[in-house]
């Protein structure tokens, strides 16, 4: 069962709309480990120098994201450790370090 990451209230409109709120911690993503399995681990949250980012859409691809979990590689590119899925995410920004200086929240 996928848990999800955030505390979402949602509300569905005509226009099929949804609304979700400030995530609660941990951040648990989809990971695919070393070994080819997938498992659903909490993540590092913001180390310094870096801003937390709530996720609010990602995607997973056949072609990349999935072939890497089965065979481990995609082309050239190969991972060694444990990696989270998905690419080309949309969020918001929910907290910035003191040093991070191109960066706001809500940005």
């Amino acid at each position: 069962m996928v848990r999800p990451s955030v505390d979402a209230t949602y509300a569905i409109s005509k226009s099929d709309t949804f609304r979700a709120f400030k995530p609660t911690l941990p951040n648990s993503p989809l990971l695919v480990t070393a070994d080819h399995k997938i498992k659903i681990d909490d993540a590092p949250i913001m180390s310094p120098g870096e801003v937390l980012l709530h996720v609010r859409t990602t995607g997973v691809f056949g072609y990349s994201d999935i072939r890497f979990w089965k065979a481990g590689r995609i082309g050239e590119l190969e991972v060694l450790g444990d990696c989270i899925l998905g690419h080309e995410a949309a969020g918001e920004v929910v907290a910035v370090d003191e040093n991070v200086t191109n960066a706001t929240v809500g940005g």
